[in-house]
């Protein structure tokens, strides 16, 4: 074992602690990988995606209701319109191995992060690759960056989205 690296008063997160991470998510275990994570830096946006991604509380509650909507329209697993919706669970594990993409960049050896990142950025990581694609009216899914006023819109509502969920709202957003 060999010493802790320190960056910015922290304890950068080790390869070995972001191989945990990663093996997670190659398993499908979402609400692990948020767990641990928050186990491990005390991240309160992790809980709540962990709370999300177990439908736990009221929070887990809304995401279940949202995920119910989103398979009625298309499909538990997106067969019935493949074309159009990729599935819930393939958007959920996309929203959580974009969180472990940032988490692992902050940790990098040769950067300045401790991976460690701020509830702010944990959530923006569920937006950047799920929007419409053009026209309001679209249901395709890009996973192309989200326009910058798109963003603004998203930053301005996350208060209210962030009460109901985060990993569904943004399949719903209209930017």
């Amino acid at each position: 074992m060999s010493d802790p690296v320190v960056r910015n008063g922290s304890v950068v997160l080790t390869e070995d602690e972001l191989n945990v991470l990663d093996t997670m998510l190659q398993s499908g275990d979402r609400a692990g990988f948020y767990l641990t994570y928050n186990a491990m830096t005390d991240s309160a946006e992790a809980l709540l995606q962990a709370k999300i991604a177990t439908f736990s509380g009221l929070v887990g509650g809304a995401a279940f209701a949202a995920n119910r909507f989103l398979q009625e329209e298309y499909g538990v697993d997106g067969t019935e319109q493949p074309d159009r919706y990729p599935g819930i669970y393939y958007l959920s594990q996309l929203v959580a191995r974009s969180a472990y993409n940032a988490i692992a960049a902050s940790a990098d050896p040769n950067g300045s992060g401790t991976g460690k990142i701020s509830d702010d950025t944990f959530f923006q990581t569920a937006w950047w690759w799920c929007r419409p694609t053009a026209g309001s009216r679209s249901k395709r899914w890009s996973r192309t960056r989200t326009s910058a006023s798109c963003r603004r819109a998203m930053t301005s509502r996350s208060r209210s989205i962030r009460s109901t969920s985060p990993n569904t709202a943004c399949c719903t957003a209209r930017c």
